[in-house]
């Protein structure tokens, strides 16, 4: 089985480090960010499939 591309990547990031993963996703990278007033989180387009990149707000309850 061949993988040909990936639709949808999710990946939590401590809470409070945004202004970070867009540094590094958007700087860094050059990934454009698509934004959505709605939702408190951060998605980059990487070609077609969108990047979801979210605050981990269970991290606390898990430490």
């Amino acid at each position: 089985m061949a993988i040909h591309s990936i639709n949808h990547v999710q990946l939590p990031f401590p809470a409070g480090e945004e202004g970070a993963m867009r540094a590094f996703y958007a700087g860094l990278l050059g990934l454009p960010e698509v934004r959505y007033p709605a939702e408190d989180a951060l998605h980059v387009a990487a070609g077609h499939p969108l990047e979801f990149l979210g605050p981990d707000t269970e991290a606390g309850a898990r430490a």
